[in-house]
């Protein structure tokens, strides 16, 4: 891309199409050159997805309708499961260097192949940032492969990704996204059918080494790798809340960081909270999660797990710990993974409390219930909780880590649910608040039969507000729950 000299570019609007970094209006048929790419530029943004001069009204942006592409295919003969890609550019996008005022929007990037034999030519298919921290909102990284970083390398920096799609991207390290060294923001973005191969195999959505990382509100379904079927955390300071981890699959071929269908952690103690995993596979252990290492502590808090499987004997079909790590998991609830729930070998440690583990828990921690949680619907992968689920108010409000406030469905936390019974805004077990029953006339007539003060604080069925007796207050809250 052309630099701006007298800076007074701040934008640039691309039209739906298909984009070539090797060709300009001088070269219409390119030059074949694999090392040229779309350079970002700090204070301008590349923004896609505008009708064009084909259309009644060339200013009409709609990035699905008007979909515009920046792609590596110099010969314009890529076939399916990257077939013929030889020729494809190492890097379609480079963000290196580049501040925050650099960004891109609405653009799909496809067809990266870095796979050449030196650095750089090695890493982000899609995109290469050293030491870059570009905005990256409402893109599509598609087919993109690289030996590591298939979509994306970015090493230091803080890069900032919103609303973005990882669909299809391969690498051996980081399917989708390798990041070293750096601070990365990951918010409202899907993950799906990435993979990352053996021999290494780690991580098919992100491979965090060294770095600070922060995952929002994000869904990862049918990735695939030999280690960390979605994330693979090593000496990474990490935040991963409200995500959603369905159906990816972690073909670890040792028990050793083996398996791990979502999360395998390295020498880490990420937060892990607000977080639904379902389905998920570790070929050896840890269906969902596998935590190894002296160093790895994690926190789980406020997260469901059900469905998910580890293929081998030694087992932890939702936790797998080893090594001396040392897991803390609050308020959380395991049911219906096989062929248990939770494993520590190799003087691991794990410490739960305040949770639901189905066949219980006979080591460290407290709060602890065997029962079933009642799930809506478990079969559909629906793990909000039914009217009178044991988990209903069942959690400690002291483990919800701060500032996480709202539940995987973005509702309060601490609901009290007035014509439940509930006298108190006590957190519930697992990803999902139970957000309460409506009132009626029943629940007036109870409280009517009760007025006055409670014989007993601790159990008075209308004492809403906790005051020990039921009154004007516990009315007017039954009549804001009512219908």
């Amino acid at each position: 891309m052309a630099a701006d000299q007298d800076n007074d570019v701040t934008e640039i609007r691309i039209a739906q199409g298909t984009y070539l970094p090797d060709r300009d209006d001088a070269i219409p048929n390119g030059t074949g050159d694999r090392f040229v790419s779309f350079q970002l530029l700090n204070g301008v943004t590349l923004m896609g997805g505008f009708g064009g001069l084909g259309e009644p009204n060339p200013d009409a942006r709609d990035i699905e309708k008007f979909e515009t592409t920046l792609a590596g295919d110099l010969e314009e003969n890529d076939g399916p499961d990257f077939a013929n890609n030889e020729e494809n550019s190492y890097h379609i996008v480079d963000a290196s260097g580049v501040d925050t005022s650099a960004s891109m929007d609405g653009l799909t990037i496809s067809g990266g192949n870095a796979n050449g034999v030196m650095y750089p030519q090695r890493v982000g298919g899609g995109l290469t940032g050293e030491n870059g921290s570009p905005r990256i909102v409402y893109c599509t990284f598609a087919t993109n492969f690289a030996y590591n970083g298939g979509a994306m390398f970015v090493v230091e920096g803080a890069p900032t990704l919103f609303t973005c799609r990882f669909e299809g991207n391969k690498s051996f390290r980081g399917g989708a996204i390798y990041a070293q060294t750096t601070s990365i923001t990951v918010t409202s973005c899907s993950f799906v059918a990435n993979v990352a191969m053996p021999p290494s195999g780690f991580g098919a959505a992100v491979y965090a080494k060294s770095s600070s990382a922060v995952i929002d509100d994000c869904r990862f379904e049918a990735n695939c790798a030999r280690v960390g079927g979605v994330i693979f955390l090593l000496i990474t300071d990490a935040t991963i809340v409200k995500c959603r981890f369905h159906g990816n699959r972690g073909d670890g071929m040792a028990t050793e960081n083996g398996g791990a269908g979502a999360i395998n952690i390295g020498s880490a103690s990420p937060l892990i909270a607000n977080c639904e995993f379902t389905d998920n596979v570790g070929r050896i252990v840890g269906g969902a999660i596998v935590s190894h290492g002296a160093a790895s502590r994690p926190i789980i808090a406020n997260c469901s797990f059900s469905g998910n499987v580890a293929l081998d004997p030694l087992g932890g079909g939702a936790i797998f710990s080893e090594a001396s790590s040392q897991p803390v998991v609050l308020n959380c609830i395991f049911w219906d993974d096989q062929p248990d729930e939770i494993v520590d070998y190799f003087n691991a440690r794990t410490t739960i409390s305040y949770s639901a583990v189905q066949g219980g828990w006979s080591g460290d921690g407290t709060g602890n219930i065997d029962a079933d949680p009642l799930f809506v619907d478990p079969a559909s992968g629906d793990l909000r909780l039914s009217p009178g689920s044991p988990c209903i108010d069942a959690g400690d409000n002291t483990a919800v880590p701060n500032g996480v406030l709202r539940d995987l469905d973005g509702n309060p936390r601490f609901v009290a649910d007035a014509c439940a019974g509930d006298s108190g805004a006590t957190v519930d077990m697992g990803a999902y608040e139970f957000q309460g029953t409506s009132c009626d006339l029943s629940d007036m007539l109870e409280i009517l039969a009760v007025w006055g003060p409670c014989s007993d604080c601790g159990t008075c069925p209308a004492d809403f507000d906790g005051d020990c007796s039921v009154g004007i207050l516990d009315l007017l809250i039954l009549l804001g729950n009512w219908g």
